[in-house]
C-alpha cells in the first residue's frame, strides 16, 4: 500500500504546499496565542472510469487569534469618545531631559590614569 504522505505529494497544483505552510501557520499561531488550533485535510475520491479515481483536496484551517485588548474612552460633550477624561484637569509635564552617554573607549586605546607614583630617594626597585 502507498503512504499517504506520496499520495498528498501527487495532488495536481501546490496543494503539498499549501498543506505544508497552513500547517507551519496554525503551529505558529497556536504558540502565539496558547490556544488551540487546526488543520483539516479532506479527500474525496470519485470514479471516474475503470480502475480510476479523480481526488479532490480540501485544506481547512482554524488559526487561533490573539485576543483584541479593549480601550476605554470617555464620553465628552454630544456622546464623542475621547480618550483622556474631559473632566480631569490636565497637569503641566514635559518630556525629561537626557543627557547623552560618554562614548565607550575603543579597545586598544590609551587610557590615562593620572600621575605615577614617584620612588622614594634610596629605595630599591
Amino acid at each position: 500500500m502507498r503512504q499517504i504522505a506520496d499520495v498528498l505529494r501527487d495532488l495536481a497544483g501546490d496543494q503539498y504546499e499549501e498543506i505544508t505552510t497552513s500547517l507551519a501557520e496554525v503551529v505558529r499561531a497556536t504558540m502565539e496565542t496558547g490556544k488551540v488550533g487546526a488543520l483539516t485535510i479532506a479527500l474525496k475520491i470519485r470514479p471516474t472510469a475503470q480502475n480510476a479515481v479523480q481526488v479532490e483536496c480540501d485544506i481547512k484551517t482554524k488559526v487561533p487569534v490573539k485576543p483584541t485588548p479593549p480601550t476605554i474612552f470617555f464620553v465628552a460633550n454630544e456622546d464623542s469618545l475621547v480618550r483622556q477624561d474631559p473632566n480631569q484637569m490636565r497637569l503641566p509635564l514635559k518630556p525629561a531631559v537626557v543627557e547623552p552617554a560618554a562614548a565607550p573607549l575603543k579597545a586598544g586605546a590609551a587610557v590615562d590614569d593620572g600621575p605615577l607614583p614617584m620612588k622614594a630617594a634610596g629605595a630599591s626597585a
